[in-house]
């Protein structure tokens, strides 16, 4: 797993050892930045279930300002964000994703969703994004999914694209 493009491409990224933590593959990665190639340069992004952070990590990579990363076991992230030294333009929360979203105060403008899948979390996410108001009026909002998982987004949401890569269901969407 390494970093696609942008001022750190080629860098390689840690992978969680715990095989029930599923990185995004470098593959779908590039597609999904392909697909906001012009829109990746957003002042606050949001990694909900971050994971290793290699979402966020590629988001700053390619020019985003900010990025606050999300997850209840923030280890590969905080080593990631350091082997890429992004430490200045990153807030790393060690929390579970409803509690940092019913507490959190700041509005994003590019969010992340890559939870496990099958479990009903992406669209309680969605519905706890708009809920508090933590989402810019300008927001792009790219879930990952299970194929077969039949996710539908908050009526404020609208889908602006989509692609199946395999087993993984990939949806850009944004305010309506």
């Amino acid at each position: 797993m390494k970093v696609t493009s942008g001022i750190r491409r080629g860098t390689l990224l840690f992978s969680p050892e715990d095989l029930s933590v599923r990185p995004t593959t470098d593959k779908v990665k590039q597609a999904v930045f392909n697909m906001i190639q012009f829109d990746v340069q957003k002042d606050s992004v949001l990694d909900l279930f971050a994971g290793s952070g290699a979402l966020g990590i590629e988001a700053l990579s390619r020019g985003a300002k900010h990025c606050t990363f999300v997850d209840i076991q923030p280890e590969i992230v905080r080593k990631n964000v350091e082997k890429v030294r992004f430490g200045d333009i990153s807030t790393i929360v060690c929390k579970d994703y409803q509690t940092f979203l019913k507490q959190c105060t700041t509005r994003f403008d590019l969010v992340f969703l890559d939870p496990p899948y099958q479990n009903g979390m992406v669209e309680a996410a969605l519905k706890l994004l708009i809920a508090h108001n933590l989402l810019l009026p300008d927001c792009l909002i790219v879930w990952e999914s299970d194929a077969s998982e039949q996710i539908t987004p908050p009526d404020e949401i609208r889908i602006l694209k989509e692609r199946t890569f395999g087993r993984i269901h990939v949806r850009i969407g944004a305010l309506s």
